[in-house]
């Protein structure tokens, strides 16, 4: 069977001119189809916008619109005949065609699509049925932007793969969720050639800083819930001040609306004002009247952007030294947005995967699918992800496949950041997370529990966080646990916390955390967990639990109020293959 190509709904295949057809489909990107049309008596030449639809053996290859169309005499003749080289854009051509002035609501992945949808989807455009709901995404605030470029955008913060297919369905998915109809083995006559081979660092990094925010000054509200005894608060960014004419430090154009004690109320960086700002810790406290009645208020100021923030990989540091790189995104102005799309792309700098590229003529590969790819000779078993599928009439009927993989599943960066030099600290949360496991099942997940005076007292180790066995070949890996302890009096004993599998324990590094008998007030410890690197099946299929450990012997002391809260941050990991 051979490939052919319509055009408005009509069969072309017989004027399309041998060996001109190209397909490039890269992921999450603009796809491309070229080919020659030939009208011998120059009656025929294809126009801007008819659709393009590209098959072989009953199989789509390709949808499209045409974009250009550029014609003139065959082979450059004065004659008759028009040569068309027909130039078309695959379905992201919608895409393009709408700008999103919105904001999306906070929620899932599938709920953000959902609203672009109802919004913003037409001339055929759908969301596929089979859309994950997806992680959670901040509230999301786009002016003019294209819509191709806002769900690159959520690929880009969920780590998920955009596709529009060919029947106008969008759908993002995670990495590894649809596989290749086919795997690459040894001597399995699948590659029509050699298989090249491309290690790089040309992405690397271990830090990550993301300058973010439109260029200059911008009005902030920013929302509070008090509690009616806590009397400081907060901020996610410095205020901008002072401004001249006020007294020497003071904050400018900064009112805290306090609904329950009348409306707004001052703030300075110096004594004499309602609220007193601390700029270094980017805090507000109220300094008169006490803390502020229970109640929703805000404070609204001005905040000088761009601003950034950072995340880094600490054994990544360790091993490789200190390697930064930049991106700015003047799209973003809330910082756990850019800290999201820091992670992000951390995550993706520190994998190092080699680059796979191959020529096959078996038909079915796209861009975003998983493969095996197999070749001892070139010392590869890795399952990839397909980045490209080039493909060109080689006559006969046949396409020859230019294949680019990508070793490992993590996900592709759909667009490229504008990246400059370094240009100082950054500003902001950081945030240190570790290489990505692999075939990750889902986004980091969190569970937590709380140890009450009481339940410490009476030896209590029943609270614990009881996350579900993930099921056969599946493990649930920490990566961090945090503990928060809040004394208003302390115990005479000492004890640890410790994280166990159903009784397998996992020992903290550096020791379980302890919480000491003299100590008062609240204490905060974050302690990264290190990846396994033996003994993984030993875990597989069963429960997480956070617990305490050498709890005897505490029998007096303390206070009614006192508590103890650990929070683990872990991934589910698919180790069926290892």
């Amino acid at each position: 069977m051979a490939w052919a190509v319509t055009i408005n709904a009509v069969d072309r295949t017989t004027l399309v001119q041998g060996a001109t057809l190209r397909i490039q489909a890269p992921i999450s990107n603009r796809g491309t189809c070229s080919f020659t049309i030939v009208s011998e008596d120059g009656s025929y030449i294809p126009e801007l916008g008819w659709p393009v639809v590209v098959t072989k053996d009953a199989a789509t290859l390709f949808t499209g619109v045409i974009e250009r169309a550029p014609h003139s005499g065959f082979n450059r003749s004065t004659t008759t005949p028009i040569a068309t080289a027909v130039q078309a854009v695959d379905n992201v051509y919608y895409l393009e065609r709408r700008l999103v002035t919105s904001t999306i609501p906070a929620g899932t992945l599938e709920d953000a699509l959902d609203f672009l949808e109802a919004e913003y989807f037409d001339n055929g455009l759908t969301l596929d049925a089979a859309q994950p709901t997806g992680p959670n995404l901040p509230e999301l605030t786009y002016t003019n932007t294209p819509l191709s470029a806002v769900l690159n955008d959520l690929a880009t913060r969920t780590g998920y793969i955009r596709r529009v297919d060919f029947d106008l369905t969008v759908l993002l998915y995670a990495p590894g969720a649809i596989a290749a109809p086919f795997d690459i083995a040894d001597d399995d006559g699948q590659i029509d050639g050699d298989l090249d081979v491309e290690p790089s660092d040309a992405d690397y990094a271990n830090r990550v800083v993301v300058v973010y925010g439109p260029d200059g000054l911008k009005d902030k509200t920013v929302p509070f819930t008090a509690d009616g005894s806590e009397d400081t608060f907060q901020l996610p960014y410095p205020i901008a001040g002072p401004i001249p004419g006020t007294n020497a430090g003071a904050v400018g154009y900064a009112i805290v609306n306090v609904p329950a004690e009348g409306g707004n109320e001052s703030i300075a960086s110096v004594s004499g004002a309602i609220w007193l700002y601390d700029h270094a810790a980017m805090t507000i406290q109220r300094v008169i009247g006490g803390a502020p009645a229970a109640g929703d208020f805000s404070i609204t100021f001005e905040v000088l952007f761009p601003q950034s923030v950072s995340a880094e990989d600490a054994g990544e540091i360790s091993a490789r030294g200190l390697w930064e790189r930049r991106y700015e995104r003047p799209d973003i102005e809330h910082p756990d947005e850019a800290l999201q799309f820091a992670e992000a792309q951390l995550a993706l700098a520190i994998a190092r995967p080699r680059t796979l590229r191959y020529p096959t003529t078996t038909d079915g590969l796209r861009p975003g699918q998983e493969q095996a790819i197999e070749a001892t000779i070139r010392q590869v078993d890795a399952t990839c992800i397909i980045q490209q599928v080039n493909s060109r009439d080689i006559g006969g009927g046949q396409l020859l496949h230019e294949v680019t993989a990508i070793e490992g599943t993590a996900s592709p960066r759909p667009w490229q950041s504008t990246i400059s030099g370094w240009s100082g600290p950054a500003v902001g949360p950081g945030s240190t997370i570790p290489a990505t496991p692999p075939d990750l099942n889902s986004a980091v997940k969190f569970a937590s529990v709380t140890l009450t005076h009481a339940q410490i007292l009476t030896l209590d180790t029943a609270p614990t966080v009881m996350v579900p066995a993930p099921g056969a070949g599946f493990v649930h890996v920490p990566i961090a646990l945090a503990v928060v302890q809040n004394f208003t009096v302390g115990y005479g004993q000492s004890v640890d916390w410790a994280v166990t599998w159903t009784g397998a324990a996992f020992t903290m590094p550096n020791g379980a955390h302890s919480f000491v008998s003299t100590f008062t007030g609240e204490y905060f410890i974050n302690r990264a967990i290190p990846t396994f690197d033996a003994g993984l099946s030993i875990f597989e299929n069963k429960a997480l639990e956070i617990a305490t450990a050498g709890l005897a012997g505490i029998s007096s002391g303390g206070d009614a109020a006192n508590e103890l809260v650990a929070t683990v941050a872990y991934f589910t990991v698919d180790v069926s293959a290892i």
